[in-house]
């Protein structure tokens, strides 16, 4: 029985009776493993040069990160070996040799050699001086990721990680004529970007539509010591709309719009004071023809403004900011994450380069690995601040989200039943999804409005009709209305529709000049001959206030739940002081509810990337026009 165990021992750490171990990692085994049970049965002797073997190399290892002026050091460091004997440590290990040899001991290359390997290669460490200088602060988030290997700080960096998670405890002066017109949460906004900017950090500033992000720019702006100037980018039609606010809230810092034709644009950036602090704004069409302009100039930070304008990466929008000088980079975006996770990606290789690693890096670490979703949100937390309506705003009144369902008449329904089956056929022939998709337009057309699409002798449409008569109801008992479309032909054909029964209305759509918009924000707000505003979906989702309206209207669902979301927050916004009751018009039976069960799929995958993240959806995969041609 004592033979038994003791053979039962000898074979679980890897030994045989009466035999040599020939195989090197069988060997390995055996001498690294834990033999003390196998003492109770048995002598054990070991020559001196084996027991001179030092098996945890890794753990003598570790890498020190020194900060200062928002740039990092990194050096390799041991207590235990000398720099000289460290370099060849590591050359050994990239030789990948197993052993090496140090004053006549063998020391054994473990596999913790890996990750200090990976942490050189990521901080482009020399092998000579086992030093990198001047990473980007940013680049020490993601060496600490890296649990595998022991890390240093410096007092400069342990203050910098405890400022950035506890930035709500900063002490802040804010100006007297800010003090009363920032909320607390707002205050907690401003905070948070002072912080990220004292170690030349950008971020996410991704608060809700309508909680006044652009107010908390202006007020981090006003307060940082900031003796450069600073550059906006926005949409065209928020170009005024930054001036105006600028001015409201800030009337002593300088603001500057650069638009109009290329000379006068040429010469407003010429002007530009590299020694004084203001604000210069300009659209992402303008910096799109006027980089190569910008060249020699170092502003001390570009702010984004809309910032999903370059979600994809591979255009001449997210190229041409990319090339600007400064500092600091922050984005503003209620919806950050629009279409996939890749949208994420192009904002932050604006606003941190290489932080999330290359495209297809991303793609294989985070959007490829099952564990990768999970990780990448952690990564992300630091540098995107988002706060919702329901937890910031307690004053706000409640929004009430009503789906109401229309049926189509003989003409929608013959017209709807002749385009679903062309649909379907063309689907059977396997032809790709781009020759498919002018169909599930067509569809979503006929749903919407048949008459502003077809010509014909038709019925009235269901939809519109429908709508007249809530929009006659809803002036007769007191409400302002805001009615969206993703189709400018179908706002075009209501307007006419309410000009018959004479009810005026304003039309804002893509080519609505931008001072234009703001003057009919401003009428709609604050008078009462006109209750009723119609709005372009892809003009309402920026820049828009129109909290005077309590009633809101989408005539037809967009892929985009979150380009709804944003339409809809023009009214429920700072400011509402009413409840907001949003109807969605749905036609029954067609692909309209299956576009409303398909954001709700996309919804859930999204949900838990961003901390109180928005919906999203837009890229339409094979299996999604099946499911909507179903």
């Amino acid at each position: 029985a004592l033979r038994s165990h003791y053979l039962k021992l000898l074979k679980s750490v890897g030994g045989i009776e009466n035999g040599e171990l020939d195989n090197g990692q069988a060997a390995l085994k055996f001498l690294k493993a834990d033999l003390s049970e196998l003492k109770k049965t048995a002598d054990i002797y070991r020559s001196d040069e084996l027991n001179d073997i030092v098996f945890s190399v890794s753990n003598d290892i570790g890498v020190s990160l020194l900060g200062e002026n928002g740039l990092i050091n990194l050096e390799i460091v041991s207590e235990k070996y000398t720099k000289d004997e460290l370099k060849e440590i590591l050359k050994s290990f990239r030789k990948k040799k197993k052993f090496h040899l140090l004053h006549g001991k063998a020391i054994y290359l473990d596999a913790g050699l890996e990750a200090i390997d990976k942490t050189m290669n990521e901080g482009k460490v020399d092998l000579d001086s086992l030093e990198s200088s001047r990473l980007p602060f940013y680049s020490a988030f993601s060496f600490l990721e890296n649990k595998k290997v022991k890390i240093s700080l410096n007092e400069y960096l342990t203050t910098a990680f405890e400022n950035i998670k506890n930035f709500k405890n900063r002490e802040v002066e804010i100006p007297d004529f800010l003090l009363d017109k920032l909320k607390p949460y707002q205050i907690d906004g401003v905070k948070y970007l002072l912080t990220l900017h004292d170690y030349h950090l950008g971020g996410v500033l991704a608060d809700d539509m309508g909680l006044g992000k652009t107010l908390e720019t202006i007020a981090f702006l006003s307060i940082a010591e900031i003796h450069k100037p600073l550059l906006v980018v926005c949409p065209k039609s928020l170009l005024y709309n930054w001036e105006a606010e600028v001015n409201m809230w800030n009337p002593f810092l300088p603001v500057y719009l650069i638009d109009g034709a290329k000379i006068t644009r040429e010469n407003a950036i010429k002007s530009i004071d590299q020694g004084n602090k203001a604000i210069y704004v300009t659209s992402y069409n303008s910096l799109r023809n006027d980089t190569d302009l910008y060249e020699g100039i170092e502003f001390e930070a570009v702010i984004l403004d809309e910032a999903q304008y370059i979600k994809n990466a591979g255009t001449k929008n997210s190229s041409s900011v990319k090339e600007i000088k400064a500092k600091t980079h922050f984005a503003l975006t209620g919806t950050p994450l629009e279409n996939s996770e890749m949208d994420l990606w192009s904002i932050f290789d604006f606003l941190l380069p290489g932080y999330l690693s290359s495209r297809q890096d991303f793609k294989d670490k985070y959007l490829l690995n099952p564990l990768g979703h999970n990780s990448l949100r952690k990564k992300l937390t630091p540098f995107i601040l988002r706060r919702r309506k329901q937890d910031v705003l307690k004053e706000l009144p409640p929004k009430i989200t009503e789906v109401t369902t229309i049926s189509l008449n003989d003409d929608e329904r013959r017209y709807y039943d002749a385009s679903l089956q062309e649909a379907k056929e063309l689907l059977k022939s396997n032809s790709d999804s781009f020759t498919i998709l002018p169909l599930l337009t067509k569809l979503r057309e006929i749903a919407v409005d048949l008459p502003s699409f077809f010509e014909g002798d038709f019925e009235e449409s269901s939809k519109l009709a429908y709508v007249v008569d809530r929009i006659e109801e809803a002036i007769d008992t007191g409400h302002k209305i805001l009615v969206f479309s993703s189709f400018k032909r179908v706002l075009t054909h209501l307007q006419s529709l309410l000009n018959e029964t004479n009810i005026p209305s304003y039309f804002i759509n893509g080519d609505t000049p931008a001072q234009e918009r703001l003057n009919i924000c401003d009428r709609f707000n604050a008078e009462e001959s006109v209750k009723v505003t119609l709005v372009s979906l892809k003009a309402g989702g920026t820049g828009l206030n129109l909290h005077g309206a309590d009633i809101v209207i989408h005539l037809d669902p967009w892929w985009n739940e979150a380009a709804e979301n944003q339409a809809t927050d023009r009214a429920y916004r700072i400011g509402q002081k009413r409840t907001v009751n949003v109807y969605k018009l749905i036609a029954h039976d067609t692909i309209e509810e299956k576009v409303l069960l398909l954001q709700e799929k996309k919804h859930s995958l999204y949900e838990s990337l961003i901390s109180n993240t928005d919906e999203a959806l837009t890229k339409l995969t094979r299996e999604d026009i099946i499911f909507l041609l179903s």
